[in-house]
């Protein structure tokens, strides 16, 4: 067999090879006959929850605070890092508000600019104004703004891409019922 034949003969399995090297990888350059895969990165988010209670002038970590008491105010933080080395597009963090607290109307506060959107059915659905039916006098129904009392979980939703070493905020209030 001449060298000719033989070289076209493997062809198809360096092709093949290096497709499937490529899609696996994200990106692929070849130079000086060398295949150089470069890997895309990806993104590796933590989040921290924490809250904190201001009793007595004092902000106190819940786990130093103790008991809760009704009336009390509690602040949830929320701390996201992204620790890999790539961006986190569309990223978002949902939070839930506590049995036996209410959310605090207009606590939720997020940096970079978050949408954010708050849930009445556990997180099924989300709205910035979440509407419920309300029967007016006349028997009729009518959407009307749902109470903070019914709220069940904030969400917060960013349009920038969380890059690679990049950290967001946000936060929310409930009142201990």
């Amino acid at each position: 067999m001449t060298k000719l034949k033989k070289m076209f003969r493997t062809l198809p399995l360096w092709a093949l090879i290096l497709v499937a090297a490529g899609s696996a990888a994200g990106a692929m350059t070849v130079a000086r006959n060398h295949v150089v895969v470069k890997e895309a990165g990806r993104p590796e988010v933590k989040v921290t929850l924490a809250g904190t209670i201001e009793r007595g002038g004092k902000l106190l970590t819940l786990d130093k605070a103790g008991a809760v008491n009704p009336g009390e105010i509690l602040q949830w933080n929320i701390a996201t890092v992204n620790e890999g080395d790539g961006s986190a597009h569309g990223y978002k963090s949902v939070s839930r508000v506590p049995e036996g607290t209410v959310f605090v109307a207009g606590s939720a506060h997020a940096e970079s600019g978050a949408a954010v959107t708050y849930s009445i059915d556990k997180g099924q659905t989300f709205a910035s104004l979440p509407l419920i039916e309300e029967k007016q006098p006349d028997g009729s129904t009518k959407q009307v703004p749902a109470p903070v009392s019914m709220y069940t979980e904030v969400r917060y939703e960013w349009n920038d891409a969380l890059a690679a070493g990049g950290k967001l905020s946000a936060s929310y209030k409930v009142r201990v019922k």
